[in-house]
Parts: structure tokens; C-alpha cells; sequence
């Protein structure tokens, strides 16, 4: 990247070179997904975004966005959690496990149900 002379570094993911400065791994981001997310994650991609240190590396990336939404949805059971015990709180006892059972259907599944759907429709109206 930076075209020094110097010694350079295997990159775990990329398996490229790079020197000292260039060899920690960031996403790559467009402009588009900085400056269009929501707060906290907007500022940790912000810096990653501004930071001249380390390469953009594709491979990185996919871990990066999952190492994301394992924090996202660890922060929404604690997040459950805590209602859970507040709740607990004020009316002194805990809910049934079958009432209090909240099925979190994440947005690949619904759109996977639209899709099976869809087929379906489709091999109906094709069908006869």
C-alpha cells in the first residue's frame, strides 16, 4: 500500500503483505454504509473509515459484521434480561415460560417465508 522499503508482514486473512502500519485488517466500507448508520455502530465505523492505518481486506469484513451482530444480539438478551427482572420487581413474581416466551424472527427468515410463499402461490396458479 504504502510502497516502503521495509519489513513486511503476512496479513491472517488476506494472506498479502503489508509493513508495520499497513498489516491490522478494517472493513470495507462504502460512504454510504458510515454515514447512514445509526449510533454506537456509526462511530466505530467512522473510525475505521478515517483511520490510515491498516488495509481494507474483504475477508475481514465478513468477520467483522459478525462479530457485530453477535454484539447486537448478545446487547438485546441482556437488554431482555433486564426487562425480565424489573419486571419481576414490580410485580413480585416471574411470568409463565409459555406466556412470557417471545419468538425473535430475525429479517432473513421473514424474507425466506415471503419467498416460500411466493412459491407456493405460484405452483398453484401454474399447476392448474
Amino acid at each position: 500500500m504504502c510502497k516502503k522499503e521495509t519489513k513486511v508482514f503476512l496479513c491472517k486473512y488476506c494472506k498479502r503483505y503489508f509493513c508495520k502500519e499497513h498489516i491490522d485488517p478494517k472493513p470495507v466500507l462504502t460512504f454510504q454504509q458510515v454515514f447512514t448508520a445509526k449510533e454506537p455502530l456509526r462511530s466505530k465505523l467512522e473510525e475505521f473509515w478515517r483511520s490510515e492505518k491498516g488495509h481494507p481486506d474483504y475477508v475481514y469484513t465478513q468477520i467483522f459484521w459478525e462479530k457485530m451482530e453477535e454484539e447486537e444480539r448478545t446487547i438485546m438478551r441482556k437488554m431482555w434480561e433486564a426487562l425480565d427482572r424489573l419486571n419481576e420487581q414490580k410485580y413480585g413474581k416471574k411470568e409463565s415460560s409459555s406466556s412470557s416466551i417471545i419468538v425473535r424472527i430475525d429479517l432473513v427468515t421473514i424474507i425466506l417465508l415471503i419467498l416460500i410463499f411466493i412459491l407456493i402461490v405460484l405452483f398453484f396458479i401454474f399447476s392448474h
